[in-house]
C-alpha cells in the first residue's frame, strides 16, 4: 500500500515566460478538449496537473478524472529504474532496487480510463548488500470512471487490485518464505476548479487480504495558478492502517511547479511529516523532513525523460527501533505517450 515516504533539491533558477500556447506539453491530453468549455487558459492549467510528481509506489498522480472526446494520445506510461536507500543509526542499511516495466494509464473512452503498474523490486541489506530473497513482482490495475459535470466541478471513482509475489530469505536457517500479498481498494474523488484555483479531495479505502486488515488514505491537493509558467500549492497526507502494527502517517507537502521552455516541467517539494506504529512500550516512529525534485524533459511528442529524486531526514522517537535514519530516493526513466 504505502506510498513510500516520500519524493536534493532546495533551489532552482530560471524561467523564461512564453505564451500558454507555446508551453502546451505533449501528453495524453493533447488535442482533447472539454466539451462545451473551450477555455484555453483553464485547459493549460489542468494539463499541468497531470504531471504532479510524488515519490511513491506509482508514477505521478492523475487528478483530472476524464475529458470528453478521445484525442490521438490516449496512453502515457513510465518505464525505468528506481533506487531507494535507508541508513539507520543502529542497524545495517536497507536498499530497494526496482525495475519499472510500465507505470501509467490509458484513456479508454470519454469517461473511462485505467491505471496500471508492473514492476519488480529487490531488497538488499547491510553494508555488503546481502541477499534477502527473490525479487518481488508487483502488479496493479485500477479502472476509473470520471465525469466533468461543468467547467468548475468533476468527480471520479476508482477501483483497485494490487498483487505482490516473491520470497523472503532467512540467512540463519537458509530458508525461503513465500510472499503473496493482495490488496483491494476503492477511491472516490472530487475536483473543484475556479479560475486560478484548483482543489482535489479524495479518500481511499484499502482491504489487505493477506492481513485481513483495513487501511485508509487521503491526500487533498490545492494548487494556485500564478501565471502561465508557475503554480504553487500543497498536499496534505493522512494514512491509517488498522492491523497489528497500527501504522499512522500525516504530512504537509508544499510545492512549486514550473512549466519551462522547450516544454519541460519541474516540481520542487518539501515534506514535513510523522509516521508511527507499534503497541504499548514498543510504539514509536519518525518525524521526518523530505526534500524532493521532480522533472520531465521531452525529447519529442512521444518520449520524455523523467527524474524523481529526494533526500530524507528522519528523527526517531520511542524506546524501540533502529534510531535516526537518512534516506535517498531516485527514479529515472522514459515516459511514453501515444
Amino acid at each position: 500500500m504505502r506510498k513510500a515516504i516520500l519524493t536534493v533539491a532546495t533551489g532552482l533558477l530560471f524561467a523564461t515566460a512564453v505564451t500558454a500556447e507555446e508551453q502546451q506539453r505533449q501528453n495524453m491530453w493533447d488535442d482533447v478538449e472539454l466539451k462545451g468549455y473551450e477555455n484555453t487558459e483553464m485547459q493549460a492549467f489542468l494539463d499541468s496537473l497531470q504531471n504532479i510528481g510524488g515519490v511513491g509506489d506509482s508514477y505521478g498522480d492523475t487528478y483530472i478524472p476524464s475529458v470528453t472526446g478521445v484525442g490521438p494520445k490516449r496512453t502515457r506510461f513510465l518505464s525505468g529504474f528506481e533506487y531507494e536507500e535507508f541508513t539507520y543509526k543502529n542497524n545495517p542499511r536497507d536498499v530497494y532496487q526496482t525495475i519499472i516495466f510500465a507505470d501509467g494509464g490509458t484513456q479508454l473512452s470519454d469517461r473511462w480510463s485505467v491505471r496500471y503498474v508492473l514492476k519488480q523490486t529487490e531488497r538488499l541489506s547491510g553494508e555488503n548488500k546481502d541477499y534477502t530473497g527473490t525479487p518481488k513482482l508487483g502488479f496493479e490495475i485500477k479502472p476509473t470512471y470520471g465525469h466533468w459535470v461543468n467547467e468548475s466541478f468533476s468527480y471520479s471513482i476508482q477501483a483497485g487490485y494490487k498483487k505482490r509475489t516473491g520470497a523472503d530469505y532467512n540467512k540463519w536457517d537458509d530458508t525461503h518464505t513465500p510472499v503473496d500479498r493482495t490488496e483491494w481498494s476503492v477511491k472516490p474523488a472530487v475536483n473543484f476548479n475556479y479560475g486560478k484555483h484548483f482543489l482535489h479531495l479524495d479518500l481511499e479505502a484499502i482491504y489487505k487480504d493477506h492481513d485481513d486488515a483495513m487501511a485508509y488514505e487521503t491526500e487533498p491537493l490545492y494548487v494556485y495558478r500564478v501565471n502561465d509558467w508557475l503554480n504553487v500549492g500543497a498536499k496534505v497526507l493522512y494514512v491509517e492502517v488498522k492491523d497489528d502494527w497500527n501504522y499512522q502517517e500525516q504530512a504537509v507537502k508544499p510545492l512549486v511547479q514550473f512549466r519551462l521552455p522547450y516544454d519541460a516541467y519541474l516540481e520542487l517539494r518539501y515534506e514535513k511529516g510523522e509516521v508511527e506504529g507499534g503497541e504499548g512500550q514498543y510504539r514509536g516512529g519518525y518525524k521526518y523532513d523530505n526534500y524532493a525534485i521532480y522533472t520531465e524533459i521531452p525529447f519529442n511528442s512521444s518520449m520524455s525523460f523523467l527524474l524523481d529524486a529526494a533526500y530524507r531526514d528522519g528523527k526517531r522517537y520511542g524506546e524501540s527501533g533502529w534510531g535516526d535514519r537518512k534516506g535517498l530516493f531516485a527514479k529515472a526513466g522514459i515516459v511514453w505517450s501515444f
